[in-house]
């Protein structure tokens, strides 16, 4: 509260609030603002359970390709598009684009369609009427997520 009454802390925080509020308006276009997210944009995992209103951001190792929220409202999926070559058979997925409207997708491991989580998933897509889909790729050693509907 006390730098709220110092006349230049006041003059730059209201400057950034102005700055920001017109880079927003400047970049929105609501054809392609859904839930928060901007399409085409790169979102890491963080910005991702952030902009859903996670309770805490889950540890990466955690989440194994997705993962769903206590609520069971929430369904991210996290898919690794290009993959290591050397990586293990178990997880060698062949996630892929079908048409430039069609991603095939497949579960972790030993999963089948009578899997709690998969059924949840077939739940989820009924309820809420569209589906999320993060594509992972590797971006100068850092991880990064485009959003896709």
């Amino acid at each position: 509260m006390k730098l709220l009454r110092n006349h230049v802390f006041n003059k730059y925080l209201l400057d950034n609030v102005k700055y920001s509020i017109k880079c927003f308006n400047d970049q929105y276009q609501e054809t392609k603002f859904h839930g928060g997210f901007v399409l085409y944009r790169k979102y890491s995992r963080k910005d991702v359970f952030r902009i859903l209103n996670w309770e805490t951001n889950p540890v990466a190792l955690n989440i194994s390709g997705y993962l769903v929220s206590e609520d069971q409202t929430l369904f991210p999926i996290f898919v690794t598009y290009h993959k290591k070559v050397d990586i293990s058979e178990s997880i060698k997925y062949e996630d892929g684009f079908e048409s430039s409207s069609e991603f095939e997708w497949e579960t972790k491991n030993l999963r089948s369609l009578t899997s709690p989580e998969v059924k949840l998933l077939k739940i989820t897509l009924i309820r809420f009427g569209f589906y999320y889909s993060f594509k992972k790729i590797m971006m100068k050693g850092m991880n990064s997520i485009i959003w896709e509907m």
